[in-house]
């Protein structure tokens, strides 16, 4: 709602108060972005030390407590992903590469006759770093949908089908994301939106593909049955 106003109000005829412009460094904001991911976390005891310009080290108070808050991601903050992983010893900040955050994504559209342990088991193998799988049930409506908990890569558009070969035909099911932040519905990335997209003039001609379809947001459900799958760092990505 307050972002919707202030676009308003930008384009409307303002006094010299409200154009004058008041700098905040990136000090000042880091020390907002300190706060808001102690409270998040639920945790007093961090310590964040800046490297570089979008790109921080975080000390926890324990390996157990850091766990927690890498499985328990995706973080957003200021509406954008935050992209964590284990620090490598003997290697420069500036030589890891964040390309994947773990999302909870689900698989929704199948016929009843899929939803089974064994299709659950070949979709796992689909993704990258898939360690969990959930059969569920929405309690609206009563249907089905797999809840994976996959690593996503965020350097590509976000996949948004499935196929699965059934006999002679195919079958599609459709993607959606928990916790979505920002995304731009003409090119499929996150960390931006349509308005501020940078594609090429040829590709912001083509239709919108992408939409709020993809979030999934207020679906109670329950879970039918949960399958665990480990050791498929092999499979494919997203």
């Amino acid at each position: 709602m307050e972002a919707e106003i202030i676009k308003n109000l930008q384009a409307c005829q303002l006094s010299v108060k409200e154009e004058a412009v008041t700098l905040v460094n990136e000090e000042d904001m880091a020390v907002g972005r300190h706060k808001s991911m102690s409270k998040a976390w639920n945790m007093k005891e961090i310590k964040v030390e800046r490297i570089d310009t979008n790109l921080s080290h975080v000390f926890f108070p324990s390996s157990k407590e850091m766990q927690r808050v890498l499985s328990g991601g995706p973080w957003c903050f200021e509406n954008n992903v935050l992209l964590m992983r284990p620090w490598e010893m003997g290697k420069r900040p500036q030589e890891l590469m964040f390309t994947h955050c773990p999302f909870w994504v689900h698989v929704r559209g199948l016929p009843p006759e899929c939803y089974t342990s064994v299709v659950a088991s070949k979709l796992s193998r689909v993704f990258k770093d898939c360690t969990v799988v959930e059969l569920r049930e929405k309690e609206l409506d009563g249907k089905w949908f797999f809840r994976l908990r996959v690593k996503v890569d965020v350097t590509i558009s976000l996949r948004r089908l499935i196929n699965l070969k059934c006999g002679a035909g195919t079958i599609t099911g459709l993607l959606s994301y928990e916790r979505l932040p920002n995304l731009c519905f003409r090119s499929g990335l996150l960390g931006h939106l349509i308005k501020e997209c940078t594609t090429n003039p040829e590709e912001r001609k083509r239709d919108v593909q992408y939409g709020l379809w993809m979030k999934s947001v207020g679906e109670k459900s329950r879970i039918v049955q949960r399958i665990k799958e480990h050791g498929l760092q092999d499979g494919g990505t997203m």
